[in-house]
């Protein structure tokens, strides 16, 4: 296994040193045209995500290692996000909400951890902005018809220890009624098999599918997605004067910010009454 992982890094070392003189280049993933529906549900609707957009930018900013990721929904309204790999932490921001932070990444993992991680991280995300269809084949294999495609069986208390945080972050912005919060828990995998995941990307028409099944009940996920790689605009948050430990937030700091996370809530509100999700969780009205 460290074998293996000596010779990944060794490949991915390879083909990003050659891009390293480069400033700024990534790859871009965008994902339009949603759908969302239940398998194996007497729920039949399918909620389509009209008008919204996920735009992912992959690759370097300034010779530094980020992601970018911004969604589209409803009257000109957008949520954004920057993350970056610098040394052995992870500077991110989120628009909406003022400041740049930090963590350190041996505090998040372990002593001595941080920068194999971070070096792992780096690696990837400048290797995918570079050679992304290089990148995905390492993690979907390609068919003889260009097609990437995989499945994945996930343990259920691994995928229950991923999915329960997300389901009660959801819960905590109180954007669902409580009625919708337990339905939501009855359409998510939840039993005691392994959970699968198929993965099919076709470039050639553009089109994404997931499904995310346990005893043949679970979720489909439709949708076009675009990918292109070319020089393009990217934001190096990490020259930012004043960043924040995410992990030892100042009192002050809070306190200030409470008010623009709020307002995040109401922006989270605004894209799930936006996005139509509440037609799998709740009357289909």
């Amino acid at each position: 296994m460290k074998r293996m992982t000596a010779l990944f890094m060794a490949l991915v070392m390879l083909l990003t040193g050659a891009f390293a003189a480069a400033e700024s280049y990534g790859s871009q993933l965008e994902l339009t045209k949603i759908r969302v529906s239940l398998l194996g549900s007497d729920n039949k609707n399918v909620a389509r995500l009209h008008g919204i957009e996920l735009v992912v930018t992959v690759g370097s900013a300034e010779n530094v290692p980020t992601l970018q990721v911004s969604l589209k929904y409803g009257d000109n309204q957008q949520l954004d996000g920057i993350a970056q790999i610098v040394d052995n932490q992870l500077v991110a921001c989120l628009g909406g909400v003022n400041g740049t932070f930090y963590a350190n990444l041996d505090a998040l993992f372990g002593e001595g951890k941080g920068n194999l991680i971070s070096s792992a991280i780096g690696s990837a995300l400048l290797m995918f902005g570079s050679k992304p269809k290089m990148m995905l084949q390492m993690v979907l294999p390609i068919s003889k018809k260009g097609v990437f495609k995989r499945t994945i069986m996930i343990p259920a208390d691994k995928y229950r220890a991923y999915i329960e945080p997300l389901v009660l972050a959801l819960e905590n912005t109180e954007t669902l009624r409580e009625e919708e919060e337990q339905a939501l828990r009855d359409v998510l995998p939840m039993g005691d098999d392994d959970v699968k995941v198929s993965i099919r990307y076709n470039p050639n028409s553009d089109t994404l599918r997931i499904r995310l099944t346990q005893d043949g009940k679970g979720i489909y996920l439709r949708g076009t997605m675009k990918l292109t790689s070319e020089p393009m605009e990217m934001v190096n948050i990490s020259e930012d004067e004043v960043m924040y430990d995410l992990l030892n937030l100042d009192e002050a700091v809070v306190e200030e910010m409470k008010g623009e996370l709020e307002y995040m809530g109401f922006k989270l509100d605004s894209f799930v009454e936006n996005s139509n999700m509440r037609k799998l969780v709740g009357d289909g009205k």
